[in-house]
């Protein structure tokens, strides 16, 4: 797929790590003590641009004067690849690409400016980075990246944003892999609090909890309900797996059985059918 394609409008790829925990400090290279050049950072370049090294930006930078800057710098490690690939591209895509870097650097002031212009930036790539801000060390941060996200998916009601954090809170990808996985589930947690806490009105904070209570379990919220009609079906073998089956008249039910059985051992497997799919538990707790 063209990386333009794949920056607009692709399939979505994972964000990476939040930016205060890969970002570096890089002294100039061969500088002498009076070298006024400025010190430089560099931030993961996670779509492999160019050479696919890191990209790097100015420590302190004027971000309002490089995104309105017609011939913006490249922050791309400087070489003939790099210098010969950044030629090619149109404005609008070396503004993606610097908002990805942006939203990527050390400091919360700047990546609050990256947010605040990245605004009209629909990229797939600036969305997925937003969804990793809703865990932010800077609290203005967090919001102003939640807001962002509610006016990039207000006609969804965030539920691509709310998908994204049930593979944090539940630690597995729809795939079955960890790959892309930040934040872990306590800031998972939190982040989904975030973002209900964010909608913009009363409609949308109601749309976006019956989403999250759809799509996401947090086992510690499962309410206490009568389980007495949830019943036992079979114990089969497949392959190495075993798996003890039940059936529930309802998602509720099922939830609040599982919260109830405890697993041990690896390959083991407690599956409750219900008319609103199946749910289950393993040695990791329960899935659906």
């Amino acid at each position: 797929m063209p990386f333009w394609k794949e920056l607009f409008g692709g399939k979505p790829e994972k964000s990476t790590p939040p930016p205060r925990a890969m970002a570096q400090s890089v002294a100039p290279s061969a500088t002498k003590p009076s070298d006024p050049s400025p010190r430089t950072i560099q931030v993961p370049n996670q779509h492999h641009l160019g050479d696919r090294r890191p990209l790097v930006l100015s420590e302190i930078p004027d971000v309002n004067a490089i995104f309105a800057d017609p011939s913006p710098a490249s922050p791309l490690m400087d070489s003939e690849q790099n210098r010969s690939y950044w030629g090619t591209l149109d404005i609008a895509t070396k503004r993606v690409i610097l908002a990805m870097a942006f939203l990527q650097h050390p400091k919360s002031s700047v990546r609050l400016a990256a947010i605040n212009l990245a605004r009209n930036i629909g990229a797939v790539g600036v969305s997925d980075i937003l969804i990793n801000l809703l865990g932010d060390s800077d609290p203005a941060v967090s919001r102003a990246a939640a807001e962002s996200i509610w006016e990039r998916q207000k006609n969804e009601n965030c539920t691509s944003a709310v998908k994204a954090l049930r593979d944090e809170i539940r630690g597995t990808t729809s795939t079955g892999t960890t790959d892309g996985l930040v934040m872990g589930r306590k800031a998972g947690i939190r982040a989904l609090d975030l973002l209900i806490d964010s909608a913009p009105d009363e409609r949308a904070r109601t749309a976006i909890h019956d989403i999250a209570n759809r799509e996401v379990v947090i086992e510690e919220r499962i309410k206490h309900v009568d389980t007495s009609s949830v019943q036992y079906t079979k114990t089969e073998d497949r392959r190495r797996y075993t798996y003890e089956i039940y059936k529930a008249p309802n998602r509720e039910q099922a939830l609040a059985f599982l919260k109830g059985k405890t697993v041990t051992q690896p390959m083991y497997y407690i599956e409750v059918e219900t008319p609103e799919g199946t749910f289950g538990r393993d040695l990791k707790g329960i899935y659906w």
